[in-house]
């Protein structure tokens, strides 16, 4: 009788489209952000879920993702302040390199690792303490057995996954950008497990920042917990353990998207982020790597699997 909490990030909106930085300001959503929503909603529905309690975040990009969800599901949402993105301050508005320009000295600390209140508001450990609060708070107000659902931002969600993940968070992070209207759900039991990350399935099979990796150099590879359709590699063809399989593969297919059957994908993500967080997986996850460094892209991505692409095609 375990309390599920599932949270989704907002649609993408239109500063998400022009690149400048949007932290509590009030930027709706775009075209296809409203479509994101849509079939975040036309998923929520088909697949017979189903909420006790919705929450959101009042800013318009969160709230709009959300009375789209509302809408199919028969729900009605709390807006909360509490669940805004991290206050960016100055930065508000401003592109990534008019805030390189003006702010130099604040990047580079960010860079280093540094603690410091972006733009003179929040920083990434006040944002983490104030996601913890509410999303405890929501937790604590469920019944034994209930699911509710929190529709707010990539850096809150992040931050909260990461805080009650025990997930170190640094400059080479091991857990990948959210993506627009992914759904990450937690359970809370005895201790907390992650149940779903990151999942775009009602989108696309590998989120934004992932593919954005991949065309980048990188090396995804989707652990399948059965075989997929399509070519595809098995670890023990390729090498004799997983870890000497995943070597292999990133640097004979740099800038591809590779499948390999693995039947337990919970303890290589726990791996990956270096906590033993993650509940067991039917789905599929997807790791980034990029030379020495591996990320998790997402974990327990809903069925139906992608082709797997082959050596031959990019």
């Amino acid at each position: 009788m375990a309390k599920r909490i599932t949270l989704v990030r907002h649609g993408e909106s239109e500063s998400n489209v022009t690149g400048h930085w949007q932290g509590q300001g009030d930027s709706p959503l775009s075209p296809h952000g409203r479509e994101q929503a849509s079939l975040l909603a036309a998923r929520l529905l088909d697949e017979g879920w189903h909420f006790d309690a919705a929450h959101a975040s009042d800013l318009s990009r969160a709230r709009d993702t959300a009375e789209a969800a509302a809408a199919r599901l028969g729900l009605s949402v709390k807006l909360d302040q509490r669940y805004r993105e991290i206050d960016v301050g100055r930065w508000e508005g401003l592109t990534r390199p008019e805030v390189v320009a003006r702010f130099p000295e604040e990047v580079q600390a960010l860079k280093d690792g540094a603690d410091i209140a972006i733009g003179g508001g929040e920083s990434w450990s006040d944002l983490a303490c104030r996601a913890e609060a509410a999303v405890l708070g929501f937790r604590d107000s469920l019944t034994e057995g209930q699911h509710g659902v929190v529709f707010a931002h990539g850096g809150f969600i992040a931050s909260v996954v990461a805080k009650l993940g025990a997930i170190a968070r640094h400059r080479k992070t091991r857990l990948g950008h959210m993506s627009n209207t992914s759904v990450t759900t937690l359970v809370f039991d005895r201790a907390l497990a992650i149940e779903r990350f990151n999942d775009t399935a009602h989108i696309e099979p590998l989120g934004a920042w992932g593919e954005a990796q991949r065309k980048g150099g990188a090396t995804v590879v989707a652990l399948e917990a059965t075989r997929p359709v399509g070519e595809h590699y098995l670890a023990d063809e390729v090498a004799p353990t997983l870890d000497a399989a995943l070597s292999a593969l990133s640097q004979r297919h740099p800038g591809e998207r590779i499948a390999l059957v693995v039947p337990d994908h919970r303890s290589k993500a726990d791996e990956v982020v270096q906590s033993a967080v993650f509940a067991p997986s039917r789905g599929r996850c997807h790791l980034v790597l990029d030379g020495q460094h591996r990320a998790l892209a997402d974990y327990n991505v809903a069925a139906p699997a992608p082709r797997a692409i082959s050596s031959s095609s990019q």
